[in-house]
């Protein structure tokens, strides 16, 4: 029976007369298996279905496309940047103008300062809208983004004065912490009697060996011996110059801290000072808050700049934004000025006075940086508390030797 309606193909291997013969198709007959099939249903269920005409709508066909002026692997990177602001156009504009630091955080001013538009991108979407009254619904993102931001004056300054308000009271804090922590170290090796029981009993050890040489007769050593001493053999195997100074030391006082480090907590942290590095970022914080306070003569008040007018929707009002440059520059350079000059004037008695003489008070030149000399002590402290550790253990032996 011929069907009404062309329908699926089965792709089979078909079987001819010929080939049937002596099978158990030859044998087959499937005439009442015909008869009782239903065409309709198989018409229906395996029917080809006709292809639908697709006709492109007026809107589809008319679709818009966002115009792209800038460079598209510089569009491209940028578009990546933005994006990780978390804000539109419009938003960023304000939260800049408002210095709003909730939505525009020390991350996202880095970033911001990383996307600024060229001069003559500006001017290529000046032109462009010059050409498009009204054309600024068509632009793509990093050019919309652009055109608000270029809108603000000195953005550049704004930008980087913002970033000082941020950075600036976390960094004098640093310096701060780390000029105190010099001076509560060298306050601790001052008041330590442990340490100097040990240093009197090495210059008595040394003075001692090296009895009737030059060497002798020292009223005191510089502190890198301290670390010389496991250097020195005995005649005991494994037994070393600061084995038998923590020995004796225990034997002069047996309630002597073998940990020297618990009793001077913040010396292992002042092996770690680097002046230069502080010095550095001072004259950075003082350069920085230079800039700050020029700005305040350059940048004015903008509450009355409306938005740019090219991108603004018709149906829109201009948002209201409040310039709070000088409201919160003002007060912020006056406090960190203040805050910069308490700093300066901490790292000069600690470091310039108090520093320089207490290193001399050990022999050491005042050139000797805190890291070098601090140092020394960390890794002393550290193998005598070894070795004392290691005389114990061998006395231990000992002991279990004669039972």
């Amino acid at each position: 029976v011929k069907p009404k309606s062309k329908l699926r193909a089965f792709n089979w291997n078909k079987v001819n007369e010929g080939n049937a013969k002596g099978t158990v198709w030859e044998s087959m007959n499937n005439s009442d298996v015909v008869g009782k099939l239903n065409m309709s249903e198989i018409e229906q269920l395996f029917a080809v279905q006709s292809e639908k005409t697709v006709v492109k709508t007026e809107k589809s066909f008319f679709k818009k496309t966002k115009v792209s002026l800038i460079d598209s692997k510089r569009s491209t990177n940028l578009g990546i940047q933005l994006h990780r602001l978390g804000a539109g156009p419009s938003e960023v504009r304000a939260a800049i103008i408002e210095m709003n630091s909730e939505l525009l955080n020390l991350d996202r001013l880095v970033t911001l300062l990383k996307s600024l538009p060229e001069p003559g991108e500006v001017e290529a979407i000046n032109a462009y809208l010059d050409a498009n009254p009204g054309g600024g619904d068509a632009l793509g993102k990093v050019e919309e983004f652009f055109i608000e931001i270029s809108s603000i004056p000195q953005l550049e300054l704004r930008l980087k004065c913002f970033m000082c308000q941020l950075q600036i009271p976390s960094s004098l804090e640093k310096i701060q912490q780390t000029i105190e922590v010099l001076k509560l170290a060298m306050e601790e090796i001052n008041g330590s009697e442990d340490f100097k029981r040990v240093l009197c009993v090495v210059l008595a050890i040394g003075n001692a060996l090296n009895a009737g040489s030059n060497r002798g007769q020292a009223y005191g050593f510089r502190i890198e011996t301290l670390c010389k001493l496991k250097d020195t053999k005995t005649s005991e195997n494994g037994v070393t110059l600061l084995h038998y100074v923590a020995s004796k030391v225990v034997e002069l006082d047996s309630n002597t801290r073998f940990d020297l480090l618990e009793g001077m907590q913040h010396v292992e942290a002042a092996s770690k000072i680097y002046i230069e590095d502080l010095q550095k970022e001072l004259v950075s914080i003082q350069s920085s808050l230079k800039t700050c306070e020029n700005a305040l003569q350059v940048i004015r008040d903008i509450s009355s700049s409306p938005p740019p007018r090219r991108i603004q929707k018709s149906n829109e009002e201009p948002p209201v934004l409040i310039d709070q440059f000088q409201a919160k520059m003002v007060p912020f350079v006056q406090s960190a000025r203040k805050n910069v000059d308490e700093v300066v004037g901490m790292m000069e008695s600690i470091y310039g006075k108090q520093y320089p003489e207490f290193v001399k008070s050990f022999g050491e030149p005042v050139t000797t940086t805190p890291e070098q000399f601090f140092t020394l002590i960390v890794q002393f402290a550290q193998e005598f508390h070894a070795a004392h550790h290691q005389n114990l253990k061998r006395l231990k032996n000992k002991e279990k030797e004669k039972e």
